[in-house]
């Protein structure tokens, strides 16, 4: 009888420190979670914030200069200014070049995760 008793207050205390440890540890599971969660809204609330701090920012007069009236089917010919193909091979001038290096820069800032960088 002294036996039964002893074993089954060995394994109601083993039972107990097992709860104990697995409550334990799903306590810090869902406060690795919870930290996560508020690392990736802060992160997103800094992009978004400098995103619109820079729409701000923008020089917004060049859409002042263009005409109020579209052309009656909307078709632009295209200028001497805009990218020729030849051969299936483009040619870009300098400053088109530059533009886009500038626009990619941009955009590698906003979005880092998609460049694969961090920062």
């Amino acid at each position: 009888m002294t036996t039964v008793l002893i074993v089954s207050t060995v394994l109601n205390v083993a039972l107990l420190v097992s709860l104990v440890s697995s409550a334990v540890l799903f306590l810090n599971a869902l406060q690795r979670s919870a930290d996560l969660t508020n690392r990736v809204h802060e992160r997103d609330q800094k992009h978004v914030t400098a995103l619109v701090d820079r729409l701000i920012a923008g020089d917004y007069r060049t859409f002042r200069e263009y005409p109020d009236e579209d052309e009656e089917g909307g078709m632009t010919i295209p200028g001497s200014e805009e990218i020729e193909l030849s051969g299936g091979v483009e040619r870009r001038t300098t400053d088109q070049m530059r533009a886009d290096a500038e626009e990619e820069l941009l955009l590698r800032q906003d979005f880092p995760e998609v460049f694969h960088e961090t920062g």
